[in-house]
């Protein structure tokens, strides 16, 4: 991590990524490893293909009410999701929304008209406020540029309650390789890691999170073997593009565009506008736009352009001091925070430091990726 602007700075011919991604590298062409390997994660094999409309197939046959879960956040991709899973594959979900108490009302508005237009049923969870405020200020204590981890990790387990409850074998992904293959490898982490979360409420805190929907290992060894749920990720074998979302989610869904990217939650954009590029010098933007080249969206030229304009908004004064009210901390004490010294996740107590994890890597390396002992060892750790 660092301001990008160094002696040693360095950006990719092929894309926009750049050295501020510290374990970037480069080949003859002097393109980056990011845009390379993008073009082997939006391969799509034949067996892949076939297994996905399989899935498809067997869910259609269900005589249930929901026969998969959609999670919702009145963002682009989901918007486009849940059209594309009720008017193209013909299922029918049950969209659940998780809120972190960021949400925006054009958010809310958003997502009741997708809801309107899709005729779905919507199921929404409530983050306790109390704990979840708790683990972000913990988050901001570490050092560390993981913020918005939280938020990803309980949103993947309120899906699962949510289809638990609902007794849906199956969640509908929104990821996908067109829009989000690449991201810079210090940028963030914990999205899958309770334990690194978990850990550092309880050492910022000197509590346990009692309301939060962590999950043990142990009963997250449970699930895999007692109910699994199968995650699909449809995006990935369409010609999915931001462009064509865009359309269709303002045609059908008569979504209205955010005034500024990431409208549809305050510290998301909070975060990738001022927390990320200001503390860490990492502009999430640069990742963004490479996904839109490397998807001959934009022209490499227009997203230098684009990254010319700094992502500091007028109003970001008024922003912080919004953003210290919610988490109930003084502007003193986050002006200290953002100057103390800078960590990463290896700075703490990981779930890459279970014996567990080690022996899943092992195996990786002498088996391959591709085997079935490996990947259900690997689902279960990062569960």
């Amino acid at each position: 991590m660092g301001d990008g602007m160094t002696p040693n700075y360095r950006i990719c011919s092929r894309c926009v990524m750049d050295t501020s991604d510290p374990n970037i590298t480069f080949n003859y062409h002097g393109e980056c490893n990011h845009c390379t390997n993008y073009l082997q994660e939006i391969v799509v094999d034949s067996l892949d293909r076939e297994n996905f409309l399989s899935t498809i197939s067997t869910l259609k046959k269900l005589r249930t009410s929901y026969n998969c879960i959609v999670g919702v956040s009145g963002g682009l991709d989901s918007t486009f999701l849940l059209l594309h899973v009720v008017k193209d594959l013909g299922l029918r979900p049950l969209a659940v929304h998780v809120d972190n108490g960021w949400n925006t009302g054009l958010a809310t508005r958003n997502i009741n008209s997708l809801i309107s237009a899709c005729g779905v049923d919507l199921y929404t969870t409530v983050l306790d406020w109390s704990e979840f405020k708790l683990m972000q200020k913990a988050l901001l204590l570490s050092g560390t540029p993981d913020l918005e981890a939280p938020t990803d990790l309980f949103i993947n387990y309120s899906l699962r309650n949510a289809a638990y409850k609902f007794k849906v074998p199956c969640i509908i992904s929104g990821t996908n390789p067109q829009t989000e293959a690449i991201m810079g490898s210090t940028w963030s982490y914990g999205q899958r890691d309770p334990i690194y979360l978990k850990n550092l409420y309880k050492k910022f805190n000197c509590a346990s999170p009692l309301r939060l929907p962590f999950k043990s290992l142990g009963y997250s060894l449970y699930e895999q073997v007692a109910n699994k749920i199968n995650i699909v990720r449809p995006l990935r074998y369409i010609k999915y593009s931001r462009n064509m979302a865009l359309k269709r989610s303002i045609d059908e869904a008569k979504w209205i565009v955010y005034p500024r990217k990431h409208g549809e939650s305050f510290i998301t954009r909070f975060y990738q506008d001022y927390f990320l590029p200001v503390r860490f010098g990492a502009d999430k933007r640069r990742a963004h736009l490479s996904n839109l080249i490397m998807n001959k969206e934009l022209s490499r030229e227009d997203a230098l352009s684009e990254l010319s304009n700094s992502t500091l908004q007028s109003s970001i004064q008024a922003d912080i001091e919004y953003f210290c009210t919610k988490l109930s901390i003084s502007r003193s004490d986050f002006d200290e925070i953002m100057q103390s010294p800078k960590k990463l996740h290896t700075n703490y107590r990981t779930m890459k430091d279970l014996h567990l994890y080690k022996i899943g890597v092992l195996l990786k390396i002498a088996l391959g990726t591709n085997n079935s002992l490996v990947r259900r060892l690997m689902r279960l750790i990062s569960y």
